[in-house]
């Protein structure tokens, strides 16, 4: 991960695909701001909008199994303190041959108050282990690759 650019990860204009969350007030502590557990919980929320409203719809049934999670960072840049509209910016990082990695940054307006990286494992359906890519899945994917 240490390639990452993660001031482009900060940058509202390197995202193409936005998923809008509503901050509740059940999603604050007792620091008055949203919890990190909840930030992650948007950020699943950007990668599932992503991945099955957007790059599943494109393929059959059959060119994707399920994902897990194998590593994920979050810089937390700015407190996230009021409710009111939020914006989720997801793209693709990287393809590997059976993972990908995503970049991701929760918007306030133009501002980033928090950007992640995380790691994805692609699954068998049946087999629950880690299975190669797709060559449709990788191509659908691909769209989403910075400058694609």
């Amino acid at each position: 991960m240490s390639s990452t650019d993660w001031d482009a990860l900060a940058r509202r204009d390197s995202y193409t695909v936005f998923t809008p969350i509503r901050v509740r007030i059940r999603d604050l502590d007792q620091q008055a701001h949203v919890n990190n557990s909840v930030v992650a919980a948007y950020l699943e929320e950007g990668r599932y909008r992503l991945l099955n409203f957007t790059v599943r719809r494109q393929l059959p049934p059959d060119a994707v199994g399920g994902f897990v999670v194998a590593e994920q960072t979050i810089r937390y840049l700015r407190e996230i303190r009021e409710t009111g509209e939020l914006t989720v910016g997801t793209r693709v990082e990287r393809i590997g041959n059976s993972s990908f990695a995503m970049g991701q940054g929760i918007f306030l307006g133009d501002a980033c108050m928090a950007s992640a990286l995380l790691t994805m494992v692609h699954i068998g359906r049946e087999s629950r282990k880690g299975e190669r890519l797709s060559g449709p899945f990788r191509a659908a994917l691909g769209a989403y690759l910075p400058g694609s």
